[in-house]
């Protein structure tokens, strides 16, 4: 970790407090009436193919740590989880999202709240901007079976604003030392 201060970054991208979701499908852009916000985080459609790590607490599970997917069911988001070849359909009030952890953390991450909702991320390190632990960010493009790509730009996002992804023995084989560089590079203070 180390600690710096905005003015050391060219363009650093903080998150809003409000998630920016697209606006559904069946309803005009002249409509006078607002489309309220999801009530619960993961409840959004970018993240219907991806398999997000929450800890979930009711009925009965009992801070279950727990794979889900979120699921259109007759055009209704819900949060699933499958145990043996059946799904689950969990109540949001029971689910909370995996959190990374500041310092320690080389899971797949997605950004669950603000403008880069949807995007996939890789932690490179942490630091301190002004007072806030925030983990320096490597955006990743994703493809099936493929080795990730990383894009230009790093984003600074506080823990809360990401999700943990369940990633298959495949993916993680093919993407193992993606990030090693640009890590020893932070470590090094060139970023």
């Amino acid at each position: 970790m180390h600690s710096t201060t905005i003015d050391d970054f060219n363009t650093p991208e903080f998150i809003s407090t409000a998630p920016d979701l697209p606006c559904p499908s069946n309803t005009s852009a002249t409509s006078s009436v607002s489309s309220p916000l999801p009530v619960h985080p993961l409840l959004n459609p970018l993240f219907a193919d991806i398999t997000l790590k929450a800890t979930v607490n009711g009925s009965k599970y009992k801070n279950s740590k727990l794979d889900i997917k979120v699921v259109n069911i007759d055009g209704r988001l819900s949060l699933q989880h499958k145990v043996f070849k059946t799904w689950n359909t969990l109540d949001p009030a029971w689910v909370q999202p995996q959190h990374p952890h500041v310092s320690r953390d080389n899971s797949l991450l997605v950004v669950i709240e603000g403008e880069h909702v949807g995007q996939f991320v890789r932690q490179v390190d942490n630091v301190e901007i002004d007072g806030r632990m925030l983990m320096m960010l490597a955006r990743i493009a994703r493809a099936e079976e493929t080795r990730d790509t990383l894009l230009p730009g790093f984003l600074y996002l506080p823990p809360s604003s990401l999700c943990v992804c369940s990633e298959t023995d495949t993916s993680k084989k093919l993407n193992k030392g993606l990030i090693d560089g640009l890590r020893e590079e932070a470590r090094k203070g060139r970023l």
